[in-house]
């Protein structure tokens, strides 16, 4: 093999190369926002369970034209809550709010256990891809390290 050809099979492997450990940095950047987004969620999803096993709860009626729901206590105070979604569980035409404390003014609904499902799965499965794309692509780095011309 001609000095010429080796240098173009040199070069060849390094710009390879390159590409192969910029690609792994796009995969690790995108392994680090998805894993914020799953850990943002599974937070929620803890918040979201303790403050159904620990809370309080109030019983409010739910009409499925609005996203408005209205709440008296026995004090004649009145609270309007603007959180209700699609996702909220509701028992027909109630729903079931969720506070801690005495802060009524700051209960919500949970979200359907579904929702959650998802939510975490999607997020937990996309940071499970990107770590396995950068590993290949380091590790493929690794391999080009070795070789010899």
């Amino acid at each position: 093999m001609s000095e010429y050809e080796k240098n173009i099979s040199r070069y060849n492997l390094e710009k390879e190369k390159k590409d192969r450990l910029g690609d792994s940095v796009i995969w690790i950047g995108l392994t680090l926002i998805f894993g914020f987004l799953f850990v943002f969620s599974l937070y929620h999803h803890i918040e979201e369970t303790l403050l159904n096993n620990n809370g309080n709860s109030i019983e409010v009626s739910y009409t499925s034209d609005s996203s408005v729901v209205t709440y008296k206590a026995d004090n004649g105070t009145i609270y309007r809550f603007n959180n209700v979604n699609p996702l909220s569980v509701h028992n027909g035409n109630k729903i079931t709010m969720y506070y801690f404390g005495d802060k009524i003014a700051d209960a919500q609904p949970l979200n359907s256990l579904w929702f959650w499902i998802g939510m975490d799965s999607c997020w937990g499965g996309l940071v499970i891809i990107c770590i396995y794309k950068a590993y290949i692509g380091i590790k493929m780095t690794q391999h080009y390290k070795g070789e010899r011309i």
